[in-house]
């Protein structure tokens, strides 16, 4: 449910939305106009301006998606693209939005790396639409294989299906899932004896799309 709802239906581009206006007059300092909260009242994030600059605090930029296979996942899963496609989903209210198809990755640096599951979608998760982070910062579930991990190595994908593993180099190639904002020394972390290896869900930053 939801406890307002702005109405401005004319069917035209004319029909505006909601205006803010706050702050200074020559938008100097730090000027917030909206700020979202928790269900108890703790702040989650704020929309913000400074010198003509909007800024989306914290920001996490993702898509809709629609994983081939069974659910469920586990967030920060690697995800690669199998197609996009034109299709319309006005189903979603989503008409111009292109429709992504995807799988989990289990390939090695594989150039169609996407991003990491997150959640499914509200009122669309009837029609098996997830939210998959493709920008921004967040996590992602890493392995071993690529060795320790330190700040800012790049991410990719492995063979391990669903996990990330560092990069072998410090370039960004199409194969770049993210940015690892964490170290993990592997001979401190234990095999986990249900999957058989070690791995972490790493704070990163998202770069793939």
């Amino acid at each position: 449910t939801y406890p307002a709802v702005f109405w401005g239906d004319g069917n035209n581009a004319a029909y505006g939305g909601i205006i803010v206006q706050c702050g200074t007059d020559d938008n100097s300092g730090t000027n917030y106009h909206v700020r979202w909260e928790d269900g108890d009242g703790t702040n989650i994030g704020t929309v913000t301006s400074s010198g003509g600059t909007v800024s989306y605090n914290p920001f996490t930029g993702s898509h809709f998606g629609y994983i081939i296979g069974d659910d469920p996942y586990e967030y920060g899963t690697v995800l690669c693209l199998v197609n996009g496609s034109a299709e319309n989903q006005s189903e979603l209210h989503l008409a111009q939005q292109v429709r992504y198809t995807l799988k989990v990755c289990d390939k090695e640096k594989d150039k169609t790396v996407f991003g990491v599951y997150s959640i499914d979608s509200g009122r669309e998760e009837e029609r098996g639409a997830k939210y998959i982070n493709a920008l921004g910062d967040g996590h992602a579930l890493v392995t071993d294989l690529g060795g320790d991990i330190n700040v800012g190595d790049y991410l990719t994908s492995s063979n391990r299906k669903g996990y990330a593993m560092k990069q072998d180099d410090n370039r960004m190639h199409s194969y770049t899932l993210g940015k690892a904002t964490m170290a993990v020394d592997w001979s401190q972390e234990s095999v986990d004896p249900e999957k058989g290896f070690k791995w972490k869900l790493l704070p990163v930053t998202y770069h793939a799309s």
